[in-house]
């Protein structure tokens, strides 16, 4: 037999259910429905639920976006780390570009600048070996064999003496003419068999400082300039001729004249 709710005040929100309904039990004699805890209150129009609803849909929607950019960027493995997965993956990209960049952009090891032709020789030089003459008609042997000592242009050579033990010396004129900007390649020459040719050829520099060690086969450049104890400096321009008179150099000298000289006379 169904129990006939009250018609009192009191008998408000039992619906169509009555105090002996096998779920709600005695709910309406202020228990909870059986397996809910106390408090819970079913009210009649479910439409007063619907806020609470779209909340609940919407955490659940957060939760497989938060699932899917889990499996997609494979964060979950690194939540025992307390690591944020974008902050890693981005950080392992940018190394990765880095990496890239750097081996793309470093010189290769014994890598020479490109040569470009030469321009012809002056037709009416100076006295050889003066300023506004040429070098000698000799040849210089390299890494690439055996060039004319007249091709090495333009450029700024130090003829080194004998034993000079020079070689920190040349890579700080090689970093001045660097510096000047002017695409002209510093070489050493120095008597064939010296100890600083091999030092060089061994740690040439890097970019635009790399020297081009020349041993001077016939020594034709050592007896027409004659250095003394240090290296002599040697401004040849793109026609062959001496652009000022070799200048003797030492540690702490500053070339920007010497070089200027080439790149007007270029």
């Amino acid at each position: 037999m169904t129990a006939t709710p009250p018609a009192d005040d009191d008998s408000r929100g039992q619906g169509q259910w009555g105090a002996s309904d096998p779920f709600l039990g005695s709910y309406f004699d202020g228990d909870a429905p059986p397996g809910l805890p106390p408090g819970i209150v079913v009210p009649d129009d479910l439409s007063a639920l619907d806020e609470e609803v779209r909340a609940y849909r919407k955490e659940r929607a957060r939760l497989r976006r938060q699932s899917l950019l889990a499996r997609l960027f494979l964060t979950r493995r690194w939540y025992r780390y307390g690591l944020s997965g974008p902050i890693v993956v981005a950080v392992l990209l940018v190394v990765g570009l880095g990496g890239a960049l750097l081996s793309f952009l470093a010189p290769t090891p014994g890598q020479r600048p490109v040569s470009r032709p030469l321009e012809p020789l002056a037709a009416a030089p100076g006295r050889m070996g003066t300023v506004g003459g040429l070098l000698p008609a000799s040849r210089l042997s390299g890494e690439e064999g055996t060039v004319p000592a007249r091709s090495v242009r333009p450029a700024v050579l130090m003829l080194l003496p004998a034993q000079c033990r020079c070689a920190t010396l040349v890579r700080e004129v090689a970093g001045q003419v660097d510096a000047a900007g002017a695409g002209l390649q510093p070489a050493a020459v120095a008597p064939t068999g010296d100890p600083v040719l091999a030092e060089l050829a061994a740690n040439p520099g890097s970019g635009g400082e790399r020297i081009r060690p020349l041993a001077d086969g016939d020594g034709a450049l050592s007896r027409t300039f004659a250095p003394g104890a240090v290296p002599l400096l040697l401004a040849v321009r793109a026609d062959g001729r001496l652009a000022r008179a070799p200048l003797p150099v030492r540690h702490g000298d500053k070339l920007a004249a010497a070089i200027a000289l080439l790149v007007r006379g270029r």
